[in-house]
């Protein structure tokens, strides 16, 4: 954990909890775990603020509490900085929810990860006082879409809590999916009396399984791009058989054989382009640079397996190419190719191979050198008889995983200094956004009323030409802002998802 890092993750809880979460969270940053008292002294917050704090943090599960070794009835809480760090992406789970199952989906997803954790009762009866259209229809809309995401392990059951001094939370595994009774007339008894639900089971988010999914639309939609869209449907199906037969995190999926897929295709596609060209598309995939789909046997029409470390290897690359073009230009991409097809270069190699003078070459290579893309392998040769002088040669090579690390924290700044910029625009024109706001207020009730354009116009007039200009430009630099973290938010995804496949655990 690096202090870019703890700034961005500071700034996210300062932003969504305020200042007091803020240095809660930043004291425990510093530390493996602290007691209520520790924080307390080296925070000097009261201790009710801190506990309020915490409370707050637990909550959200961004703190995790555990029993002293020396006394088991004082909790320690530990900071999880990797989940504040999603509350980023939570759009990119809406949307992603929005498309693949549809409004009322969206809608409990929003609201569970607003909350956190909650009884399925209160999140469906939440999520029904929001919407225009109230009936029984609709309630019933929302109870299946809540269940058919617990069917999807989009939801899964939160874990008990025990009765320990410093209570544990447990929860079997064959449980986390269990389908919950939810009685619709709990709901409207709730709605109209505020009358608490009976139930004790509390839901939560499976950001594991959000993130597989993640995993898999960067994939299909790499194919689409490359291929076309046929072939990214294809792609589709094998990563569902990779999911029936697979581990969902394994680095390499089980064998896939052609005539399942071929059967999953022609019994689900309503494509009939992939139907009939099933053959060609598969050929092309498996024989696509990107090297997602390998055959591994010819028996049977052939089996398959997908590799992710080669896929996230590949997809890695493409991006270290785009970073290095964009900021140094097309012929230090060309040199980093080379060095990147050769594994070992000199100085001159570089020069010969790229096709660069040897002027600019240099400049190209040391400047890669230098910012980290690139590094050095110095080999030490000693003279005839080892008496003679040192010779060494300097090889230039590239570590990607160095890369990827240098990057993550490329994005770890960008992401502050974009939110940082964002709040200072804010700040700044504070008092014309709110007057813009409450303006955009009162015309949409007039509107409804029925109010002439003229005294429509006359009450617009009120923000006049300068001031419309700069909120104008606020609210388009900001919308710029918000674009940027989600680009730079999914280039970050894709830099975990590699680290994760890197690591020797995974091997």
């Amino acid at each position: 954990m690096t202090a870019n890092f703890m700034k961005l993750c500071s700034l996210i809880l300062q932003e969504h909890f305020g200042e007091t979460a803020k240095i809660v969270g930043e004291n425990l940053f510093t530390s493996v775990s602290k007691t209520i008292t520790g924080i307390v002294t080296s925070t000097k917050l009261s201790r009710k603020q801190v506990i309020a704090s915490l409370s707050i943090l637990v909550q959200h599960q961004f703190v995790k509490f555990t029993a002293c070794e020396h006394n088991e009835s004082i909790a320690e809480y530990s900071l999880l900085p990797d989940k504040i760090l999603l509350m980023l992406r939570y759009p990119h789970y809406v949307c992603f929810i929005l498309k693949k199952y549809g409004n009322m989906s969206a809608l409990l997803l929003e609201e569970v990860l607003h909350s956190s954790v909650g009884i399925a009762e209160l999140i469906i009866a939440r999520c029904y006082s929001q919407l225009e259209r109230k009936n029984d229809n609709t309630l019933k809309e929302l109870r299946d879409a809540f269940c058919h995401l617990v069917n999807e392990t989009i939801f899964i059951r939160h874990p008990n809590i025990s009765d320990d001094s410093v209570p544990q939370l447990k929860l079997d595994k064959i449980h986390f999916f269990e389908l919950p009774d939810i009685d619709l007339e709990d709901i409207k008894s709730y709605i109209e009396s505020g009358c608490e639900p009976s139930s004790n089971i509390y839901w939560t988010v499976n950001f594991d399984c959000l993130h597989r999914h993640l995993r898999d639309k960067i994939l299909v939609n790499t194919i689409d791009r490359q291929i076309d869209v046929n072939a990214g449907e294809a792609f589709q199906f094998i990563l569902q058989l990779m999911e029936k037969k697979t581990d969902a995190w394994n680095t390499t999926s089980n064998p896939i054989s052609y005539f399942e897929l071929k059967q999953l295709i022609t019994r689900k596609s309503s494509n009939s382009d992939l139907v009939k060209y099933f053959d060609q598309y598969i050929s092309v995939i498996e024989k696509n640079e990107s090297g997602f789909l390998k055959k591994i046997d010819e028996s049977g029409g052939g089996i398959y397996t997908v590799n992710m470390v080669v896929a996230l290897q590949q997809l890695v690359w493409t991006i270290i190419e785009n970073v290095i073009t964009q900021k140094f230009g097309s012929k230090a991409t060309r040199i980093f190719r080379v060095v990147k097809a050769r594994k070992y270069l000199e100085q001159e190699e570089i020069q010969r191979e790229a096709m660069i003078p040897g002027k600019e070459a240099k400049l190209h290579t040391y400047r890669l050198l230098e910012e980290g893309f690139l590094q050095i392998h110095t080999i030490k040769k000693v003279g005839g008889g080892g008496t003679g002088p040192v010779k060494a040669f300097y090889l230039f090579h590239i570590n990607q995983y160095h890369i990827v690390l240098m990057l993550i924290e490329t994005c770890y700044k960008a992401l502050y200094n974009s939110m940082k910029r964002g709040n200072i625009d804010k700040e700044i024109n504070k008092r014309l956004m709110e007057k813009s706001m409450r303006l955009q207020f009162i015309v949409d009730a007039m509107k409804e009323r029925g109010e002439s354009e003229e005294v429509i116009h006359e009450i617009n007039e009120t923000l006049t030409p300068p001031e419309k200009e700069i909120v104008e430009k606020t609210k388009s630099r900001l919308k710029h802002l918000e674009s940027s973290e989600i680009v730079i938010d999914e280039m970050l995804f894709l830099f975990q998802l590699f680290i994760y496949y890197q690591s020797p655990a995974n091997k």
